[in-house]
């Protein structure tokens, strides 16, 4: 939904992504909301005192593009891969091109199970991406007590600890 800065008072309360635009419709901010009627709305409040930075930001803002989806979750990925195509003047997170992991279970004469930051490997089996790399490793850990796995993708010769602790 696009609308101008005079009517973002109409936006939904709903969860997704807002895209601030300047006059030549170039993208100088990508931002993720819970509600993006408040959200978006917090910019432009007259009680609020924003940084420099976000004033500079405001002063340039012609237009808004809203996308909407179903959950937060969904908001953070699509606000990741916007940042990382467009590659806004006023982001900075995730403009370093860093990506969310994903697992990786590899299919070989003995699959691997490994974390991944790309799904370049045709040849493999990929599960994500997990905005939270703690939760992904607690669940590989999890899952390494039911179903021993191999974890390294350049394993030594020899047996590992691991495999010495029934796991």
């Amino acid at each position: 939904m696009l609308v101008s800065l005079l009517d973002y008072q109409s936006l939904s309360g709903e969860p997704g992504i807002y895209l601030f635009l300047d006059g030549r419709n170039k993208i100088l901010y990508v931002g993720k909301a819970k509600n993006l009627k408040k959200r978006v709305a917090s910019y432009f409040a007259k009680y609020v005192v924003l940084g420099p930075k976000t004033q500079a930001l405001v002063s340039q803002i012609k237009q808004i593009k809203t996308v909407v989806v179903s959950s937060e979750i969904e908001a953070l990925l699509m606000e990741a891969n916007y940042i990382k195509k467009h590659k806004p003047k006023y982001n900075i997170r995730l403009a370093d091109g860093k990506n969310y992991p994903f697992i990786r279970i590899t299919k070989n004469n003995y699959s691997k199970v490994l974390i991944a930051r790309r799904t370049d490997d045709k040849k493999s089996i990929y599960f994500g991406p997990f905005p939270n790399s703690g939760a992904m490793r607690l669940v590989l850990k999890t899952i390494r007590k039911i179903f021993p796995y191999q974890g390294e993708s350049n394993h030594a010769k020899r047996i590992c600890l691991y495999y010495h602790l029934g796991l």
